[in-house]
């Protein structure tokens, strides 16, 4: 998967670290992922947002839901993309299947457009203002604003 993906002068990209917190107890998390949006012309960051919403709180703090499979952004910064959501994937039980959430975040906020076992990670794309992804074997679409 792109880790940067450009929309006119935006550019979408991922950051994921792992390891101790670098200031003690209080300190940032240990791991994470987050998704930033930034205007190529300005300099501006757009959006600066965890990977995804948590079921629960992760034991080590970790930011996000887990790994970006997808990314897509517009050339007004508005942003979607896929994440693995590994909580709710181990949520499920046995045999642990792959759950992901499809997010998008536009000027009027973040929202959590589809999640599931059937969605295909890889599906995401972005055609003017519409997202289309596969869920279950058949073809979804959203608007991003």
């Amino acid at each position: 998967m792109s880790r940067e993906v450009l929309g006119g002068p935006m550019v979408a990209y991922v950051e994921s670290w792992s390891g101790p917190p670098q200031y003690g107890l209080g300190g940032p998390p240990d791991c994470g992922t987050r998704v930033y949006v930034r205007d190529l012309d300005s300099g501006r960051l757009m959006h600066d947002l965890p990977s995804g919403i948590k079921l629960q709180p992760h034991p080590s703090g970790c930011e996000g839901v887990g790994p970006i499979e997808a990314l897509v952004t517009k050339s007004d910064g508005a942003v979607a993309w896929i994440a693995s959501d590994w909580l709710r994937r181990i949520a499920l039980g046995l045999p642990y299947p792959r759950y992901f959430d499809l997010y998008a975040a536009e000027a009027s906020g973040e929202r959590l457009v589809a999640s599931g076992t059937g969605i295909s990670p890889r599906s995401l794309s972005l055609a003017g203002s519409t997202l289309y992804w596969t869920q279950e074997g058949k073809p979804m679409s959203a608007t991003l604003d």
